[in-house]
């Protein structure tokens, strides 16, 4: 890439081909925004797709499950979704997305042509019809609607999961477009990261908390606090196998079981931007510096 990498996405069907999507950049032959997909073994470039169509940036990319296709979301006015087809190197599909922010787009497991996007005071139902897009919006109904769908995952059965910057948990009917169950006040503040291992439902806040909760129900089993000085707010979980791997507003990365004290085994320079860097030059160590410190 020759600009800021927006966003990245793993095919689910070969976890070595990877998706990136960029903003628009400064390099003659390839600073328009585009999707870069690349085996992430060998660093071999596959595909680069929507040079010249995407506006501004992409703020999302996902694979399908069979990972014959990359959807991707601009970040231009209408934040228009396209799908490209892989082998054809082309797009196939496309179709305005939402005049608000869109902060996410994941396909809907076991679906090759139903996915969902979601942002700003919206969620949307899609499927590909062909060359067409036909999008549904969510019905929230008598439940609070939110300012930001800020997170999304999938039950083992496939339906929907939204955190919002209520602290709120929806789960969802997709063939309705409804809310089966809900959590209202999950967490004191936006939910940032919803994730699912086996029948239970993982999710980090603002509140600097990582809580779990039955899948059937959304009722809370545990809640693992951290550090609001050290770590500060949860930004990003993630399951390797049956350990979790949290990201941290403070540019740290804590890995373990869930309740059991984590290891830090990345840090970071808080919120700060880094700087700097510079290796030793005999030792195997280097320093960076932020602009606080």
């Amino acid at each position: 890439h020759n600009d800021d990498i927006k966003c990245i996405a793993l095919n689910p069907a070969n976890p070595s081909i990877v998706a990136t999507g960029q903003a628009a950049g400064h390099d003659e032959k390839e600073g328009d925004p585009h999707v870069r997909v690349w085996n992430c073994e060998t660093f071999e470039t596959l595909a680069v797709l929507g040079l010249g169509n995407l506006q501004r940036g992409v703020g999302s990319v996902s694979f399908s499950p069979d990972g014959s296709k990359v959807l991707a979301v601009d970040e231009g006015n209408d934040h228009t979704i396209y799908i490209y087809d892989l082998k054809k190197k082309a797009s196939i599909a496309s179709q305005k997305g939402h005049q608000d922010p869109v902060l996410g787009a994941e396909y809907i497991p076991g679906s090759n042509s139903k996915f969902i996007t979601y942002g700003k005071g919206h969620i949307i139902f899609w499927e590909q019809d062909g060359n067409k897009l036909v999008k549904k919006s969510g019905l929230f109904e008598k439940h609070p609607k939110p300012r930001f769908i800020t997170s999304l995952a999938f039950t083992a059965k496939g339906e929907p999961i939204t955190g919002d910057s209520n602290g709120n948990l929806f789960l969802w009917n997709p063939n309705e477009r409804k809310i089966s169950k809900s959590k209202v006040g999950a967490h004191e503040g936006s939910v940032y990261s919803v994730a699912v291992n086996g029948d239970e439902i993982f999710t980090g806040g603002q509140d600097c908390k990582v809580k779990k909760f039955k899948g059937d129900d959304l009722s809370e089993i545990d809640s693992w606090q951290l550090d609001a000085a050290t770590h500060g707010r949860v930004r990003a979980i993630a399951f390797v196998g049956e350990d979790i791997a949290i990201g941290t507003y403070n540019n740290g990365m804590l890995f373990g079981k869930f309740g059991d004290q984590p290891e830090q085994i990345i840090y970071g320079h808080g919120a700060g931007d880094l700087w700097g860097g510079s290796s030793h030059p005999t030792d195997n160590s280097f320093a960076t510096v932020d602009k606080t410190r």
